[in-house]
């Protein structure tokens, strides 16, 4: 699967959360955990129909070698949720997916693992 696809595939499989112009500003390695992230808050969103409001991404993206994803919409448990995604990311290659570490690259703070960073 293309990683332009990868990304459609969340896209599609969340469509409260993202539109279909919505942009992720991050490696495909994060994927999964966005992917749990967003299965475990619509879950939220759904039992509690009407009485939370619908999360919807308004960027989603890699700073300072984390993940960060910022949302309107849910309530304190649903940001409970997106900080623990947030901070598993911190030990997850934004790449590929396996265990990462933060390093500097020309000056920007990553997160990959030994092997995408010599690449």
């Amino acid at each position: 699967m293309a990683v332009k696809d990868s990304f459609g595939v969340i896209r599609e499989k969340y469509p409260k959360i993202f539109n279909e112009d919505f942009f992720f500003e991050h490696g495909v390695g994060w994927l999964p955990l966005i992917d749990t992230l967003c299965s475990e808050i619509q879950r939220r969103i759904d039992d509690f129909k009407g009485k939370i409001d619908q999360v919807v991404a308004v960027q989603v993206k890699s700073k300072f070698a984390g993940l960060r994803f910022y949302t309107v919409g849910g309530d304190e448990h649903t940001g409970r949720m997106i900080y623990l995604a947030e901070s598993l990311s911190c030990e997850i290659c934004e790449e590929c997916g396996s265990r990462g570490k933060v390093r500097n690259s020309r000056g920007c703070l990553v997160n990959f693992c030994d092997s995408c960073y010599e690449n």
